[in-house]
């Protein structure tokens, strides 16, 4: 497990990461106790581009997103169906002998 952190020196900070398990002593799980921030991020980010521009990857990305809006689109609709009922039954439940249910209506 890593976290992020920074030194300062005058004005300018340093920002890092840091080994958690090497800041406990524990040995055996990092490499180094500390990575330079902008390095670890630029390496991901590299890392990132060079994925995304594979055909086969930028398609099943395209897919899984798509697929998950539909997901969230019908749970959306579902939602919307099931207050616009809870709706209708409040609504029918208020009389005009019932003056909070006039007000509100």
């Amino acid at each position: 497990m890593w976290y992020s952190t920074y030194s300062a020196s005058g004005e300018r900070r340093y920002r890092y990461y840091v080994c958690y398990r090497s800041q406990q002593k524990l040995e055996g799980y990092c490499n180094s106790r500390s990575v330079s921030a902008p390095a670890v991020e630029d390496a991901v980010v590299e890392s990132i581009r060079r994925v995304g521009v594979h055909p086969e990857v930028l398609a099943e990305t395209t897919r899984l997103a798509r697929q998950r809006l539909a997901e969230m689109a019908s749970a959306l609709r579902e939602e919307l169906s099931t207050t616009n009922a809870r709706v209708k039954n409040l609504k029918s439940g208020c009389s005009d002998a019932q003056p909070r249910c006039a007000a509100a209506g």
